[in-house]
């Protein structure tokens, strides 16, 4: 999140939307707000309601919370001695072990439930702070980079009639600098601004906010790895045995985080750096999935670490949440659970090589193709996580561009409704007794065909996309014959 104050006109004379001088308050006012929330500032009588379990259904995932961490450590109290492994004695503890040993040490500072809130809402600012900014950054060496599919791209771009050019061009800039400037276009959304607007979307969203300062939800530790793993190897020394290094870490909090090797890869600069990602991948991963052995042991360390890293693809005890995964559990017989749970699971994975084939040439975009396949078929799904999505689409606006407008705007408010009927039906049905679950159900289902809207329409103008360059390949060799 740049701030420094950027105001400019483009050639109509008309001012952009643009990353202005009001970054830097809108900047600092997030962080007032995030440090309020922390040390909950706001009267008791309305801070229960930013608190609630009807509120957190849609923003976090229960497992990644202080309370998690807190019932892992009374349970490891309840034996003698206390043990590490003790925690994970009944599988009642979802949290890979790794993860557990590394935030634990946040709650060991105080006994108070109060000062661990602080504590939480403290560390998840600078967390969030370091995401909106490597969001940034890519964008920005996205923009400056000169790889072969980027110049291939700006050639071709030039060479479409005017039938395929993109339709909504003087919205998002579909023209990269040469050379790491910046040419002046049309686009309301200015190139130069748009890195800046990402980070700040991310950074002072309410939805951010209130998952990291009210719940203290340290989901977002998935989310800075992977950032982290795409900055470094597309940097132009950058290092493919610490990219490998972040995605393994990455995979250990959730396997499918294993699907955005296929995007790195096709980064990587050079064969030797593939085989350098592939073989450092493997090595890390082996390491931290024996890791815990040291502190759980023999007897129990397979059936901890799959019970723990296979939390994700279990049907049977999903909470109430916007998923499809639960609202599957709760319409099927049990003796279909089995074949839908693998069949919900697996859907991600099935994608991945079609979706590889057909936009090789645009990693970036098959982040966002996969980030948001992962939200429709994940066991419990966030608006943080929605909202770390269309930050990843954001980050394609060639492919933006050509989306199917009025659709997508429509898709994007209307996911306001079942989003506000969740909140309002989980806290009639299980805080207040008066409420209906079918009610909820729907709600659940609407908001993943909206959810799915947008992806197809995100799928559809890539494909658009590749093919309108293609095309001006074609007719660019056959001129060169001619």
């Amino acid at each position: 999140m740049t701030d420094e104050p950027t105001t400019s006109k483009v050639s109509d004379g008309t001012t952009p939307l643009s990353v202005d001088v009001r970054a830097s308050a809108i900047v600092r006012w997030a962080i007032l707000i995030r440090i309020l929330l922390a040390i909950r500032f706001l009267p008791s009588d309305l801070d229960q309601y930013f608190h609630s379990s009807a509120l957190g259904s849609v923003l976090i995932r229960p497992v990644y919370t202080p309370n998690q961490i807190r019932e892992a450590i009374a349970l490891r109290n309840l034996f003698s001695p206390v043990q590490f492994k003790n925690s994970y004695l009944g599988n009642e503890i979802d949290l890979p072990p790794l993860l557990l040993a590394i935030v634990e040490p946040l709650v060991q500072i105080s006994s108070s439930v109060y000062v661990q809130h602080i504590i939480f809402g403290l560390f998840l600012l600078v967390v969030d702070f370091v995401i909106a900014r490597k969001l940034e950054q890519i964008m920005t060496r996205l923009f400056e980079a000169q790889d072969v599919n980027t110049q291939w791209e700006n050639r071709l771009q030039k060479l479409l009639p005017e039938k395929i050019q993109p339709k909504l061009s003087h919205t998002f800039p579909i023209e990269y600098g040469q050379g790491g400037s910046y040419n002046t276009t049309t686009s309301i959304i200015e190139r130069k601004n748009l890195p800046g607007l990402i980070g700040l979307v991310y950074f002072a969203s309410p939805i951010t906010i209130l998952a990291s300062s009210c719940f203290g939800c340290f989901q977002s530790f998935r989310v800075v790895l992977l950032l982290s793993a795409f900055y470094e190897i597309l940097r132009p020394q950058g290092s493919a045995v610490l990219t490998a290094a972040f995605v393994a870490f990455a995979v250990q909090i959730n396997p499918h985080l294993m699907v955005f090797l296929v995007p790195i890869t096709f980064m990587c600069s050079s064969r030797r750096s593939i085989t350098v990602l592939a073989l450092s991948f493997f090595l890390v991963s082996a390491y931290l999935f024996g890791l815990p052995y040291s502190f759980i042991g023999a007897p129990r360390f397979l059936e901890v670490m799959f019970h723990t890293l296979g939390s994700g693809l279990r049907l049977s005890g999903a909470s109430p949440s916007m998923s499809i995964f639960w609202y599957t559990q709760m319409q099927l017989f049990l003796r279909f659970g089995t074949y839908f749970q693998v069949l919900l699971a697996g859907l991600p994975f099935l994608i991945v090589v079609p979706t590889a084939i057909r936009l090789y040439r645009y990693p970036i975009t098959m982040i966002g193709i996969f980030w948001f396949a992962w939200i429709l078929l994940q066991p419990v799904s966030t608006l943080y996580d929605l909202n770390v999505g269309l930050c990843f689409f954001a980050m394609s606006p060639r492919s933006l561009a050509r989306v199917n407008g009025m659709v997508c705007l429509v898709a994007l408010f209307a996911l306001c409704i079942p989003t506000i009927l969740v909140v309002l039906l989980y806290w009639m049905w299980l805080e207040v007794g008066n409420g209906e679950a079918n009610f909820l159900f729907f709600q659940c289902l609407a908001y993943n065909i909206f959810l799915l809207v947008l992806l197809l329409q995100f799928v559809h103008a890539s494909v658009g996309r590749d093919k309108a360059l293609c095309l001006a390949e074609k007719r660019e060799k056959e001129c060169i014959k001619s």
